[in-house]
Formats: C-alpha cells, sequence, structure tokens
C-alpha cells in the first residue's frame, strides 16, 4: 500500500513539475511579446507624438486635413485641364455658395472639357448645343478650360428659357449640369464677382501653394506605409511565439 502510494506520488510530481515548466515557457514567451511590442511601441510613439498638439486642438486636425485633400484635388484638376488653381479654387468657392459642391463643380469642369474635345470632331453629346449657343467648338477647343468654361457661362446665361438653360447645361456639363445652373445665371461678370470675393476672403490659391500641399500629402502618406511597415514587422517577429503560447494554452485546457 505505501509503495503504491509513493509511485502514485513520484508520477504527480513529475507531472507537475513538467506542467510548472511548460507554464516557466509560456511566461518566457509573454515576455518576448511584452518587450517587442514595447519596442514597437515605442517607434509608434515617436511618430505620433508630432501629430499630439494638433489632437489636442479638437477639429483643428481634421479640418486641416480636409483643406489637404480639397487643395491636392484641385492641383490635380489644375494639371489636367490646364487650367489656374486659382481660378478653379474660386469657382469652387462660387460652387459652395451656389449649393454645389467642389467634387461635383471638377467632375463638371472634366465633363465640360471632354466634351468640347469631342465636339471639335464634330462628335459627342454637346457638338448640337454648343452650335446652338452660336460657338465654335473647334475655337472653343483651342482655348483653355477657363476659357471654354467663362464663354459657356456667358452664352448660357443669355438664353431666357429656363428649360433650354437645363438642357443645354446637360449637354455640356452632364448630370452636374443642373446644379450648375445658379452659378452659371450670372454670366461671366458673375464668375468674376465671386473671383473676386473668394480672393477677398483668402479662399485662392497658387500653384505653388498646392505643390506645397501636395508635397505634405506625400510625406503623410509615406509615414502611413512606414507605420504599417513596423505593425507588419512585429506580427512577423510575434507569430512563432504566439503560436507557441497557443499550443501550450490548448494543452492545459484538455
Amino acid at each position: 500500500m505505501a509503495t503504491a502510494i509513493g509511485d502514485l506520488v513520484m508520477r504527480l510530481g513529475a507531472q507537475t513539475n513538467q506542467f510548472d515548466r511548460k507554464i516557466q515557457n509560456s511566461r518566457r514567451q509573454m515576455g518576448l511579446l511584452g518587450r517587442a511590442s514595447d519596442m514597437v511601441t515605442g517607434r509608434l510613439r515617436g511618430m505620433f507624438a508630432v501629430f499630439a498638439g494638433a489632437a489636442t486642438l479638437g477639429g483643428l486636425g481634421v479640418a486641416i486635413r480636409s483643406q489637404f485633400q480639397m487643395v491636392d484635388a484641385t492641383a490635380k484638376l489644375s494639371k489636367s485641364l490646364g487650367a489656374s488653381t486659382e481660378f478653379l479654387s474660386a469657382m469652387g468657392f462660387a460652387a459652395e455658395q451656389s449649393g454645389m459642391s467642389v467634387s461635383g463643380f471638377n467632375e463638371a469642369m472634366l465633363r465640360m472639357n471632354r466634351r468640347v474635345g469631342l465636339a471639335a470632331n464634330g462628335s459627342g453629346l454637346a457638338a448640337a448645343a454648343i452650335t446652338r449657343l452660336g460657338l465654335s467648338a473647334k475655337s472653343l477647343a483651342g482655348g483653355g478650360a477657363e476659357e471654354q468654361f467663362r464663354t459657356i457661362t456667358e452664352r448660357i446665361s443669355q438664353i431666357p428659357d429656363a428649360t433650354t438653360r437645363a438642357v443645354a447645361a446637360f449637354e455640356i456639363f452632364g448630370r452636374s449640369g443642373q446644379q450648375l445652373l445658379p452659378m452659371l445665371a450670372g454670366g461671366a461678370a458673375g464668375l468674376d464677382k465671386f473671383m473676386a470675393e473668394a480672393k477677398r476672403l483668402g479662399v485662392t490659391f497658387n500653384a505653388l501653394d498646392a505643390a506645397k500641399i501636395e508635397i505634405a500629402n506625400d510625406a503623410i502618406n509615406k509615414m502611413k506605409r512606414a507605420m504599417g511597415g513596423v505593425v507588419r514587422q512585429l506580427a512577423v517577429k510575434m507569430a512563432p511565439a504566439v503560436k507557441q503560447v497557443a499550443g501550450y494554452m490548448l494543452l492545459f485546457l484538455r
């Protein structure tokens, strides 16, 4: 009887020692995970510190980011259309004052420029509309998008019938044409007023200002990529340890 009890005690002791060794190994692995996590956290803390001041200012950081995106979009549109950033930023302001979004105005400008080009070759929906306005599609296509918009705006504003104005705006600017009508109503002189007000309010910006924002946006994108790379490295380093700890936990639960 004493021998049997002694054997049982020895077996229990051996199993307990084996379990303790696994627990200690798990603790070591968790320690490695903790140190790796601390290392990455330290790197991330330094990256986030740059933005700590902006975060404490509430919505200012969000507002600045929004402006970055708007200026960047306008700069890209300027390069695509060959129109100045001053004109496009002022017209974006005019669009908002008229109840239209800046993105909607940008889309309308792209459609106008594309349809004028097609009309100059005698095709596309805008060809007939441009002719009805008494304009030459080839002459329009020879000028920049800014000149095209001013000329078309002036002619549409002279149409006495509201329905005919709406049709012309749709055929030239697409779906956004209806939203553009309040902005087009004042003709070229109305656009000049919007331009003057935008400059007075500091809404417009030149190509140099736009280039600075584009550089900043590129830097932000690189920072995001770098942060993603740090987290990815952490995940790769942690994977074997996580697997081993999970295996020990499964053995413990059985």
